[in-house]
């Protein structure tokens, strides 16, 4: 299982992102959990899709701490042998967990990178 620390703001142009992260990870084959930390933002304010989700587990910091910040934050709870940073508006290619966990068990390697898509759909052009 790999752990998916984002950390987010959730202002106004965010949700949508956010929406289109979440859909991405369930395209992914391997097991998957995702420890969202927002940023100065009310969980309840976390798009629908998300909050449903068993998978993803929320922190609320009591004030905005930063990015940097909201992310180590989130290492501290993560379950997982293996982690994975992803920004609010990353998509994940359908398969790239997988990609990545079998590159670490088979090799030992410490790190595996992948280019993610170049656009989110949220994206302007």
């Amino acid at each position: 299982m790999i752990s998916i620390a984002v950390a987010s703001r959730l202002r106004e142009d965010r949700p949508g992102y956010l929406t289109a992260m979440h859909a991405s990870l369930t395209l992914q084959s391997a097991p998957w959990e995702a420890l969202i930390t927002l940023d100065g933002a009310s969980p309840g304010r976390l798009p629908a899709p998300l909050a449903k989700d068993p998978r993803i587990r929320t922190l609320a910091p009591p004030r905005p701490v930063g990015a940097a910040c909201a992310r180590n934050l989130a290492l501290t709870h993560v379950r997982t042998p293996c982690t994975n940073w992803a920004d609010d508006d990353d998509v994940l290619p359908a398969g790239s967990l997988e990609v990545r966990y079998q590159r670490i068990t088979e090799t030992g390697l410490r790190r595996a990178l992948q280019r993610l898509r170049p656009r989110s759909p949220y994206l302007a052009a």
